[in-house]
């Protein structure tokens, strides 16, 4: 035969095989380009014009991009385990009618040819338009930082995914002429129609399944610092991983084989072709079963995780467009400086002043709390901290209490949990916020002393306010108070008395808390000036300005933190959804062809074409929906372990990210229906014509 005739015939078996090929070509394609895509953003040399997070992007897509490869080898691998299996048959009556092995596989060698060619092109043309879409998503995402990452072709990068695409065809080649060689023509041929035996019932191997699942399932529940047992997240996935497997292979059939025992269930016409397709069937089944929810798991996870990140960054923003704090601002004349520079050069629709100040008292033993003498500072002292050590004759460090006074709206929430509390169920910055509320003469203490336990008023300065609560903190020292007021009045009040009869004036500290009236980018470019203290304000030698918070920026800062890693999320998840959706077709196209001839066989021994229709409904159902309501199952018992994670990740709400899981959920199962109605339709198709 002549090397037209080999090329002719391999491009008429990819026509005739259609159905088969035609995924199998469109998964090559867009692996090949969700790998370009990934590769190239990771080699785009703009990323270094980025101010913030610059390093850690490119990192993150070349991380992404072997994960995307190590998964395009496995779902390659997958695609050309069915279609050669559909196709032994017709090696087998080729290799009957005299065409040698030797030829066969050099007919292989041209399909995978082909495929790679058509792979090759589609791929590039696939690859650069998804980078284009891809860019405009990711700098949009990224924010204003992101204006400056250009559109970036890589030839490198399309080379790069092309081999990996290439060798990995090669790779599926070889496995197939490997089959081929260690088969015969009869095997081949009847390969496709070989059935199953009816496996064993392995109760051994379903207990060690449990015992695996609810390992895993134990590890997240139970593995609450994950700071000092990072590894136990990895132990908990494989755990759950392996035992999935085991019970799709071992338990299903255990389950199915005790449905059979029940007679008035399995002697139903529906019950009975389903259970008996099922148990023959269920140990090449199990394995495919398994893959889609372990795949399922990991797209629930992966989605929801990420959009929990993106969706929790309002929560890490000022409440407002720009905050300045000057310290040690005594008199707040500084202050009122830095408030008329604001609003001679930034148009503002509210500026909100608060004041928290710092004193030190000695009479703790007492509780008769007055403030330091001259003798208790260090000669030359200019602030109060600068007292002589409690040990060289100033006051003992037990008779004294540090106490800082503030608004209770001043209250930084995430320093303010409880640090005993579990970070999976910690509290709402806005519950949190709440529980320091007070009232005109109320006040709420933190302290690490006991002085207080049980306390039901607190005298300073002449004055007694009602303690609404006492609040134990551990990080405080044992000299120190935090005291919590209604309001700023309250503060200056304090202050103002404090002020009359100390020998050192008391440390005050302001904030300014400022809404724009005009666009945002003018006024952050305004309030930077406004920052230039030797400039601008000409502060004293003792007032400084912290560094300037800007919303914006901030913003800017989250999105460059979990922009990317919501990005690669959506990337892996829509890669595992792909890889889902392939197995899951590839089965009932496999499926269709096998029940066909079983269904045949079942209306020439009186079985209704109606009654045919139920029983392929019920076991589609069954066979269908197990893997999704076990991937619904693992994302449920995951969500403490994963959820402290993202605690620690940065994410404070617990129900931010509950409330991503439910949207996950609910989205994937819309997802996962149409799946099911698609490739049914398929299934019911291949039934009939060949019924």
């Amino acid at each position: 035969m002549n090397n037209k005739y080999y090329i002719r015939l391999s491009r008429e078996n990819i026509k005739k095989n259609a159905k088969m090929y035609i995924p199998y070509l469109l998964i090559c394609v867009l692996m090949m380009s969700m790998m370009y895509v990934i590769r190239s953003l990771a080699s785009n040399p703009d990323f270094s014009k980025l101010k913030r997070g610059a390093e850690a992007l490119p990192t993150l897509m070349r991380y992404g991009s072997y994960v995307t490869a190590a998964f395009a080898v496995v779902i390659l691998f997958y695609s050309n385990s069915f279609i050669l299996k559909r196709r032994n048959s017709e090696f087998g009556l080729l290799n009957i009618l005299g065409m040698e092995k030797r030829h066969i596989a050099k007919l292989m060698l041209l399909e995978t040819i082909y495929v790679a060619v058509i792979t090759l092109v589609a791929g590039c043309i696939t690859g650069l338009a998804l980078e284009r879409a891809v860019h405009l998503i990711f700098t949009k995402m990224l924010g204003d930082d992101a204006v400056d990452i250009g559109y970036h072709i890589s030839a490198k990068s399309m080379l790069e995914a092309f081999i990996m695409i290439a060798v990995t065809l090669f790779a599926t080649y070889l496995f197939t002429i490997r089959k081929l060689h260690f088969s015969n023509p009869v095997e081949l041929l009847s390969g496709a129609k070989k059935g199953e035996k009816e496996p064993k019932t392995k109760l051994f191997m379903t207990i060690v399944g449990f015992l695996f699942i609810f390992a895993g399932y134990g590890l997240s529940f139970f593995v609450t610092d994950l700071t000092n047992n990072f590894s136990m997240i990895f132990m908990a996935v494989i755990f759950v991983i392996i035992g999935t497997y085991l019970l799709f292979i071992a338990g299903i059939i255990a389950m199915l084989k005790l449905l059979k025992k029940k007679k008035s269930y399995y002697y139903k016409t529906k019950h009975f072709t389903t259970l008996s397709g099922l148990v023959y069937r269920m140990k090449r089944n199990s394995v495919g079963l398994a893959s889609t929810a372990v795949l399922s798991t990991m797209v629930l996870i992966t989605v929801s995780s990420t959009m929990a990140l993106m969706a929790g960054i309002e929560g890490h923003l000022p409440k407002h467009d720009a905050i300045v704090k000057v310290n040690y601002d005594n008199t707040g004349e500084e202050t009122a400086k830095v408030e008329a520079k604001i609003a001679e050069r930034v148009k503002t629709k509210k500026v909100d002043k608060n004041a928290s100040a710092r004193f030190n008292f000695k009479g703790r033993k007492t509780m008769d709390l007055v403030p330091f003498e001259k003798q208790d500072y260090s000669e030359g002292a200019t602030h109060l901290y600068e007292t002589k050590p409690g040990m060289e004759g100033g006051v003992k460090s037990d008779d004294r209490f540090d106490i800082t006074v503030m608004p209770w709206y001043m209250i930084n929430t995430e320093f303010s949990r409880d640090e005993q509390e579990d970070v999976l169920f910690k509290k709402e910055a806005d519950e949190i916020l709440e529980s320091y509320r007070t009232g005109d003469g109320e006040v709420i203490i933190e302290t690490f002393s006991d002085e207080f336990d049980g306390m039901k008023e607190f005298k300073l300065l002449g004055r007694t306010y009602k303690i609404k609560e006492v609040k134990n903190k551990a990080g405080l020292s044992s000299d120190h108070l935090t005291v919590f007021f209604s309001s700023s009045r309250e503060v200056l009040d304090l202050v103002k008395a404090y002020n009359e009869i100390s020998p050192m004036n008391s440390d005050v500290f302001y904030e300014l808390d400022i809404d724009y009236d005009e666009p945002t980018a003018k006024a952050d470019e305004a309030m930077r000036t406004v920052a230039d203290i030797n400039e601008t304000v000409n502060l004293n030698d003792t007032a400084y300005i912290d560094p300037m918070r800007l919303r914006s920026v901030d913003k800017s800062d989250a999105m460059m933190a979990y922009g990317s890693i919501f990005f690669l999320g959506l990337f892996l998840g829509t890669l595992f959804i792909f890889e889902t959706i392939l197995i899951i077709y590839y089965k009932q196209l496999t499926e269709g062809y096998e029940d066909a001839d079983r269904f045949r066989i079942m209306q020439s021994v009186g079985m209704s074409e109606a009654e045919v229709k139920t029983s392929i409904r019920s076991q589609i159902l069954l066979v269908f929906f197990l893997p999704l309501i076990t991937a619904i199952v693992h994302t449920v018992f995951a969500f403490p372990m994963v959820g402290r994670l993202l605690a620690y990740m940065g994410l404070d709400s617990t129900k931010t990210y509950l409330k991503c899981t439910l949207a996950g959920f609910g989205g994937y199962v819309v997802l996962y229906t149409v799946i099911y109605v698609l490739t049914a339709k398929m299934y019911y198709s291949i039934i009939r014509k060949r019924t």
